[in-house]
């Protein structure tokens, strides 16, 4: 996933935001044909941010430090969050309903959130790097 190698990059936070928004509004875009306005794509992401304030914290921070061996958790850390916003996101428009209704953004995402963190926390280090694992772990989800 593009935000995995994001966090590497200094001042992460700004380049994950802005594709967390991008995917947003593209996912918007398919399920309804209407085009998502950059503000409401980033107005929705305080949503799944609440839910996630300890990592999406960690995220910010770490996206200011020396590139170091924070990165590493950062990146696993982006992934999970960001794959669970947009299964949240997919869930939400494929049962017809609006990703603006906070109530419905922040109860998938608690449940998508916990299911991942629960799949990452069982994963070795060998695992989360791989593209095959995410590619697994997004399909289950999804397909749930």
């Amino acid at each position: 996933m593009t935000v995995g190698g994001e966090a590497f990059v200094p001042g992460s936070a700004f380049y994950i935001t802005a594709t967390q928004a991008v995917a947003i509004s593209s996912l918007y875009y398919l399920y309804t044909g209407r085009v998502l306005s950059r503000a409401s794509a980033l107005a929705i992401l305080p949503t799944f941010a609440a839910e996630a304030v300890g990592s999406t914290l960690f995220l910010w921070v770490s996206s200011f430090l020396a590139p170091g061996p924070q990165n590493i958790v950062a990146a696993t850390v982006a992934m999970s969050i960001t794959a669970a916003m947009l299964l949240s996101v997919n869930s939400i428009l494929a049962a017809g309903a609006e990703i603006h209704e906070a109530r419905s953004s922040r109860l998938a995402f608690s449940r998508l959130r916990g299911q991942l963190k629960a799949t990452v926390a069982a994963a070795s280090w060998k695992e989360l790097v791989t593209e095959s694992f995410w590619k697994k772990v997004v399909h289950d989800l999804m397909y749930a």
